[in-house]
């Protein structure tokens, strides 16, 4: 089921077989930077194609964590309004997605793991902000990367 807003773009799994972690985290707003129209220069990235192949809740080591298969469109990008997009249909699919530190794991594998076969986004892992987030490679926290 989508939400308000959303338009079709991401496979994902229904809600009950999302793997719950041993505490679910608390929910917060996620504040987004609104970036002004691209100008003209190319399509803008919600005319982009499919930029996510999958998204969907899988358990890692006892552990629920969101396993996304980024399309090709994603992985050869290097645009953040193309990551943001890409963010916000992951989001809008899967339930529970927008967790605290999940939007920085995200656009860091975007950005500096792009070729891994499959992201693991993890909501055990802390918030720590994005730079902090691409200091440890995508993984903040003492929770070890299993792939």
């Amino acid at each position: 089921m989508e939400q308000a807003g959303c338009e079709p773009g991401v496979e994902a799994t229904r809600t009950e077989d999302r793997p719950r972690p041993v505490q679910e985290p608390p929910r917060r707003p996620v504040r987004r930077r609104v970036r002004p129209p691209s100008g003209g220069h190319g399509p803008s990235a919600r005319q982009e194609g499919r930029l996510v192949d999958d998204a969907s809740w899988v358990g890692r080591d006892g552990e629920g964590a969101l396993r996304v298969t980024p399309s090709d469109r994603l992985r050869e990008s290097s645009d953040p309004e193309v990551y943001e997009e890409a963010w916000r249909r992951v989001v809008c699919a899967v339930p529970g997605a927008d967790a605290p530190g999940m939007r920085d794991q995200f656009v860091c594998h975007a950005a500096f793991a792009s070729q891994k076969e499959a992201w693991y986004l993890e909501p055990a892992r802390p918030a720590v902000g994005y730079w902090r987030t691409v200091r440890a490679g995508c993984n903040p926290g003492d929770v070890r990367d299993a792939g």
